[in-house]
């Protein structure tokens, strides 16, 4: 979990984006996270992130190069979603907690 990481810079997102961030959410935040320079841990999770959102997810983790733990728990990533996570991290070298 990212409580495992107290010193790296983290964000946790709170329950109370539950139902606005989905995969629109996750789409914008990645858009910011692509140029992330500081940002090394993120906990997204139960936020309703879709196979659109984990595609916006993988196209982050192709270029960025300093978040190294990130927890989705409880979102609805299916198949599809799962594939493009994976093929992302064929490239990414940083991440170590998924």
């Amino acid at each position: 979990m990212v409580e495992d990481y107290p010193s790296y810079l983290r964000l946790l997102l709170p329950p109370t984006f539950i139902d606005s961030f989905g995969a629109e959410g996750a789409t914008e935040l990645c858009e910011t996270l692509a140029v992330n320079t500081v940002l090394t841990a993120l906990e997204i999770s139960i936020k309703h992130i879709c196979d659109k959102g984990a595609t916006a997810l993988s196209e982050m983790l192709a270029v960025n190069t300093v978040l190294t733990a990130l927890v989705l728990e409880n979102n609805s990533i299916r198949d599809a979603g799962a594939t493009e996570l994976s093929n992302a991290l064929a490239t990414n070298t940083v991440l170590t907690e998924l």
